[in-house]
């Protein structure tokens, strides 16, 4: 019997490969990425940088009063939320 989470994985992959074969998934990704701004940037970085759009492969985030290492941290998270090193 699966657990919970290999299940929720396996629904989670059929839900990809759903939206890849629709020709829609990098929409779906760009979307939730404007939904979990908060989670990805944290609440601290988030009162400070705005997701201002997206135009593939262009991201452009509004930063307030950031140091430029805080910036970098900004696209780090950003890298790291899209599955990238």
């Amino acid at each position: 019997m699966e657990s919970n989470l290999e299940s929720f994985t396996g629904v989670m992959d059929l839900r990809d490969a759903m939206l890849q074969e629709l020709g829609i998934y990098e929409m779906y990704r760009l979307m939730k990425l404007y939904h979990d701004w908060e989670s990805v940037v944290g609440p601290m970085v988030n009162g400070q940088a705005k997701l201002v759009h997206i135009k593939p492969p262009v991201i452009v985030v509004e930063l307030l009063q950031i140091s430029k290492y805080s910036s970098h941290d900004v696209l780090y998270k950003i890298s790291l939320y899209q599955g990238m090193p």
